[in-house]
């Protein structure tokens, strides 16, 4: 039996995956087929109140404070006063984020109480209302996986005081070589305090066949994966915050990252904004949205992954606010 890092959700939602390989590592969890069967037969409700590694407020570890101006589109996704995850302002009234950031432990759908643009600071910038999310068809997580993690959010009015959107990447394919930033409001370090400043970190691409090496269950046609320097890297709070190319063009949209902590050598995982471009220009236009969603059970990579534990329970930080 044979196990592989646990990835953790940048947001207050996690998934904990195990994935079997035939080589141990520092960072890998030894569980043998019988156990992964007896804690797949528990209860469904209690493997859903377990928190996972990737879950809770997050910061850009390492990195430096954002000039005033340099990210006027992006965006913070607030619960009653607190940043809980990211996103980008694609239109005056649309920001594109993760999926994970709208469900609750029980998977059903909740919206944040507002959202943040034009700002450096967690004080300053344009609050808005939401008033809907479309979250991906395709999104769900299974015993493979976690997968098509992306979700425009539509305002109540259209934001005022910022009149630039991001720019996202419509190629075929995502950038192979270069720089890569990425930003957002995360813990500064694993387990220390949500930054009170936008921050940014300098990161470099990571192939699919290197980011195998740690995630048997990455695909290209879901992810792009990258690394930061030394000490440098997303963490917890900065779920759905962009991933930038040198011209700041948004080629990915943070989603997990591994349970031996943040800023490490361990490749962070990002969907893929050039695999549902498509999909996002069509929420663009789209004039109806549900707020619904169905879990997608389908089983997208060859690998084998167990979920060692689902969705947190969101009451332990939320309250009673989702009973």
């Amino acid at each position: 039996m044979s196990s592989t890092k646990l990835p953790t959700l940048l947001s207050l939602l996690v998934l904990v995956l195990v994935a079997t390989t035939t080589s141990a590592a520092p960072w890998h969890l030894r569980r043998t087929q019988e156990d992964d069967l007896k804690w797949f037969e528990g209860d469904i409700d209690e493997r859903y109140d377990y928190l996972l590694p990737l879950a809770g407020p997050q910061e850009i570890v390492g990195g430096s404070p954002a000039s005033s101006g340099e990210f006027p589109w992006f965006v913070s996704l607030e619960y009653e006063g607190q940043i809980y995850c990211g996103g980008t302002l694609i239109s005056a009234n649309r920001v594109l984020s993760a999926a994970h950031c709208f469900l609750s432990s029980s998977g059903s759908i909740f919206l944040p109480t507002q959202i943040r643009v034009g700002h450096t600071t967690t004080s300053d910038g344009e609050t808005v209302t939401p008033s809907c999310v479309s979250i991906h068809p395709d999104f769900g997580y299974d015993l493979k996986g976690v997968y098509s993690d992306l979700a425009v959010l539509s305002l109540s009015s259209p934001v005022t005081t910022v009149t630039s959107f991001v720019v996202l990447n419509s190629d075929t394919s995502h950038p192979s070589s270069g720089d890569l930033t990425a930003i957002g409001f995360g813990r500064t370090s694993t387990d220390g305090p949500t930054s009170s400043s936008l921050l940014k970190t300098t990161e470099a691409f990571v192939s699919e066949s290197t980011c195998k090496e740690a995630w048997e269950c990455v695909s290209s046609t879901y992810h792009v994966c990258a690394v930061g320097a030394s000490n440098n890297g997303v963490c917890k709070g900065d779920s759905g915050g962009p991933l930038l190319d040198s011209a700041k063009v948004q080629v990915g949209v943070a989603s997990f990252v591994g349970s031996d902590g943040c800023g490490t050598s361990t490749p962070e995982v990002f969907a893929s904004v050039a695999s549902f471009h498509t999909w996002i220009q069509g929420e663009l236009t789209s004039g109806t949205c549900t707020s619904s969603h169905t879990l997608n059970t389908a089983t997208p990579c060859s690998c084998v992954c167990l979920i060692q534990r689902a969705f947190i329970d969101a009451t332990s930080f939320f309250g009673s606010y989702f009973d």
